[in-house]
């Protein structure tokens, strides 16, 4: 039997970000989970013709064994691993956290899979996990920390990336700045001529004297000079959603205004995950 397209499928999905990638590529989703049912509901909206569980991992996932090629990627929680997170870490947690990420690279490898991917932040712990996993099968685990601005991304976003080595490779070679991406060639006609970021630190420098447990950077707080503003012709920040957009632009005077979108004040988990949606879709369309 011969199959024209490869099959995918999405561990730790959330509202199918990575699924909606993957169909766009040519890909057939088969399967989908995620442990948040309000997230796999909008998922079963944005892809009815995906078979999508609520499912907490580690958990037993029902793999093709009849020989088909198919891919399987994961997004393990990465909260705990973030800066911010660490914060609010324990012992508990925080092994919990790496135990979701070693169990998913354990499964990618050992599930019969063609091809494999896993993103994450990339910081230390992450790396770590990863390059012991990458000892144990040397020719079937690559890694690299990428900037998908460098992949026509209108933004600024470092992610960890591991998978199968043909893979990593081929998106290495794919970075360049001829597909750097602004946000102004994103998103058609908008309001300004810039974007804030509601982030409330900048101005980051080395640590210098670093000590155990200290983070390696020192910021800080953003002022009114700076205003923490983005213009339009490069590449956005981080998305956050536990804000208002803004958007900022000089009036006929010269006096800069800021505009609140009051569409987004919302902050429920399902209008959360819907926006992440439609931020999938204004790509889409731009393409």
């Amino acid at each position: 039997m011969k199959w024209t397209r490869l099959e995918v499928w999405d561990l730790f999905a959330g509202g199918g970000g990575f699924s909606t990638g993957a169909a766009l590529a040519g890909c057939t989703v088969a399967y989908a989970c995620d442990a948040w049912q309000e997230a796999v509901e909008i998922y079963r909206e944005n892809h009815p013709g995906t078979r999508a569980e609520c499912l907490e991992l580690p958990a037993r996932i029902p793999f093709p064994t009849d020989g088909r090629p198919f891919h399987v990627h994961g997004s393990p929680p990465c909260q705990r691993f973030t800066d911010m997170g660490r914060a609010h870490n324990t012992c508990t947690s925080v092994a919990k956290a790496g135990t979701l990420v070693e169990w998913f690279l354990e499964t990618a490898l050992t599930c019969g899979a063609t091809s494999w991917s896993m993103e994450q932040v990339s910081k230390r712990d992450t790396i770590a996990i990863v390059e012991r996993m990458r000892k144990r099968y040397p020719s079937r685990v690559a890694y690299a920390t990428i900037d998908f601005y460098e992949l026509g991304v209108p933004q600024r976003r470092k992610r960890l990336i591991a998978g199968s080595p043909e893979l990593i490779g081929r998106l290495v070679r794919m970075c360049g700045m001829e597909r750097r991406r602004s946000i102004r060639n994103s998103i058609p006609r908008p309001r300004g001529t810039m974007v804030r970021n509601n982030k409330g630190w900048t101005h980051q420098r080395l640590r210098h004297a670093r000590k155990p447990g200290e983070s390696k950077y020192v910021y800080s707080k953003v002022t009114d000079a700076d205003c923490g503003l983005f213009p339009l012709t490069g590449p956005a920040p981080t998305v956050t959603t536990c804000g208002d957009v803004r958007w900022w632009w000089r009036t006929a005077d010269g006096t800069p205004r800021m505009v609140h979108t009051h569409e987004h004040r919302s902050r429920s988990p399902e209008r959360r995950v819907r926006r992440s949606e439609r931020a999938v879709s204004l790509a889409k369309d731009a393409n």
